[in-house]
């Protein structure tokens, strides 16, 4: 995933294939609509918690000391 100019908003994916990147996508990509309507049909279709939305701690400890370490 790179950030390209400094925006918090456009991210670059990229997948690893030996030596050679491939882009996933590229901006503009509406992903914040996306997933608020993958969120919703998912609370939608299901009363049920659901555990694997404890993975995010994870993402958002691992994204907290990369910040951190940038010293941001």
């Amino acid at each position: 995933m790179e950030n390209r100019d400094g925006s918090f908003l456009d991210f670059f994916p990229e997948r690893f294939k030996g030596t050679k990147r491939v882009l996933l996508c590229e901006p503009p990509d509406d992903w914040g609509g996306r997933a608020a309507v993958s969120w919703a049909q998912h609370l939608a279709g299901s009363n049920t918690y659901d555990p694997e939305i404890e993975k995010i701690l994870e993402v958002t400890e691992t994204l907290d000391a990369i910040y951190r370490r940038a010293g941001h």
